[in-house]
């Protein structure tokens, strides 16, 4: 079995098209944006837009929603709210994912990072 989680990623599946796993297991497909560039890639319903640089993939969305994938990975993710969460990984496995809160007191606070997949309606979820 698989744990989205963990495994989140990036994957080129043809030149002009990635597809990019969510922490809750969705999927949402890219295609090359080609007015925008050829670093620049948008989603099939164009709500979230990225950029390619070497290789790191940062996806985003109107509403302040990031995700950062480094070597096809996840490695970031931000919310609506600034709520951040970083993995870190040795050889590929997760070893930690720690959550900082803004104006948070403590070093690092608990944050629900799944709530990434509720935020769009049912309709434009799986693609």
């Amino acid at each position: 079995w698989q744990l989205p989680i963990f495994e989140a990623a990036v994957v080129e599946t043809s030149i002009d098209r990635q597809e990019v796993t969510l922490v809750c297991g969705k999927k949402i497909w890219f295609v090359r944006d080609a007015a925008a560039g050829t670093n620049h890639w948008k989603s099939a319903d164009e709500v979230w837009k990225a950029q390619v640089s070497g290789s790191t993939f940062t996806m985003n969305r109107w509403d302040g929603w990031m995700l950062k994938y480094v070597g096809g990975l996840l490695t970031e993710l931000r919310d609506d709210r600034g709520n951040t969460a970083v993995w870190t990984r040795s050889n590929g496995i997760v070893q930690h994912i720690k959550c900082y809160r803004p104006n948070c007191d403590h070093s690092s606070c608990r944050i629900g990072i799944i709530s990434l997949c509720h935020t769009l309606p049912r309709s434009r979820r799986v693609l």
